[in-house]
């Protein structure tokens, strides 16, 4: 699992099926644990906040 962060700042969890699948697409999109479909931002973007949801999601 890997942590992506959207255009807002906000960190979300990928799994590495959903992330190989966003590279498939080519959209640049990813599905997050959340269940959001995001875009991610920059790989150099830090996160400013954690998506509770996708917290909540990894623990589970």
């Amino acid at each position: 699992m890997a942590e992506m962060v959207d255009g807002t700042g906000l960190a979300h969890w990928v799994t590495r099926e959903a992330f190989e699948q966003g590279l498939r697409e080519g959209t640049g999109c990813y599905e997050v644990l959340c269940g959001r479909r995001i875009a991610a931002a920059s790989m150099a973007a830090p996160p400013e906040r954690s998506c509770w949801s996708c917290q909540e999601s990894r623990t589970c």
